[in-house]
């Protein structure tokens, strides 16, 4: 039984660390992430003070930006459609 318990209790550990250890591609999430719910209904302002829920993060390209200058046509337009 106690086999049973460890093998569960590492397979949550190794879910979770795979999320919030930064990877070669994708994003890491917050490491409590798994309350990101629970502490928006609870609380707002907390969750934009834990989760960093401002535009400050984002990326603002000028448009002479040579990573702009050597985009992909597909990627330039999802940029302006977003935009």
């Amino acid at each position: 039984m106690a086999l049973y318990v460890t093998a569960f209790v590492y397979m949550v550990l190794a879910l979770y660390l795979n999320q919030i250890v930064p990877q070669q591609f994708g994003v890491a999430k917050h490491p409590l992430f798994f309350l990101e719910g629970i502490i928006e209904r609870v609380n707002p302002k907390w969750h934009k003070e834990i989760f960093n829920d401002d535009d400050r993060n984002l990326v603002d390209y000028d448009d002479n930006d040579k990573e702009l200058r050597d985009e992909d046509a597909d990627v330039r337009s999802e940029r302006q459609r977003i935009n």
